[in-house]
């Protein structure tokens, strides 16, 4: 049996909170429908049953709100965002790849959004925060047109593979300690940004630097 769950905002109220919840899913298509707005507020997890994908789709907010440790989308549920995916406290890991077209936001310093297992951001999507979102597994693919620009604020880059048609825009600072860059579209470090290059990384995609570029390390 699957459960399918629809959120909707409310004029009153639209928050879900679960309050120990560990969410095991089925059913292999869409298990949550998010346009309200659901907390995670605790360190628990979406589970996905090893079978074919289940799905979330957000164009609410959907925000981790309490718990220092890691909230965890399997490797079996694929993330689709047009709304906003917020850690304001401890890590949200990004298991199952997916899309976005909104924002990840990292709202606090000891925030943190992982990519462990490749995702495509899309024309116009964001991250941003004095937290960092960290790509460290997968394929990560920047637009698929020319003409698409994804911001980035602060970024870790410790895996993955960058690629993608579209401008990657550094406004803040982009580490990058480990992983390829590669594809047609260009990495552009805007003035104010800093990318930080800690490791011995592979490059064969344009840098187009305007702000600072770093060598440190070992």
């Amino acid at each position: 049996m699957s459960i399918v769950l629809i959120m909707k905002a409310r004029p009153r109220r639209s928050d879900i909170t679960p309050p120990i919840g560990n969410i095991s899913t089925s059913g292999n298509a869409t298990v949550l429908d998010n346009q309200g707005t659901f907390n995670i507020g605790n360190d628990q997890s979406f589970v996905g049953d090893d079978g074919a994908f289940e799905a979330i789709a957000n164009s609410g907010l959907v925000r981790k709100t309490a718990g220092t440790g890691t909230s965890v989308l399997g490797s079996q549920v694929s993330f689709t965002n047009s709304g906003t995916l917020q850690s304001q406290t401890g890590t949200i890991q990004l298991n199952g790849g997916g899309s976005s077209s909104g924002q990840f936001n990292a709202s606090s310093a000891g925030a943190r959004i992982d990519v462990t297992n490749g995702y495509q951001f899309n024309n116009g999507a964001t991250l941003t925060g004095p937290g960092q979102t960290r790509v460290v597994g997968g394929t990560v693919t920047i637009g698929a047109a020319g003409t698409d620009v994804v911001s980035a604020q602060n970024v870790a880059q410790a895996g993955a593979t960058l690629t993608g048609n579209g401008t990657l825009s550094v406004t803040g600072v982009y580490d990058w300690s480990a992983g390829t860059m590669t594809g047609a579209g260009p990495t552009s470090v805007q003035a104010g940004g800093t990318l930080h290059v800690t490791g011995s990384v592979p490059l064969s995609r344009r840098i187009d630097n305007f702000g600072t570029l770093m060598l440190s390390g070992a």
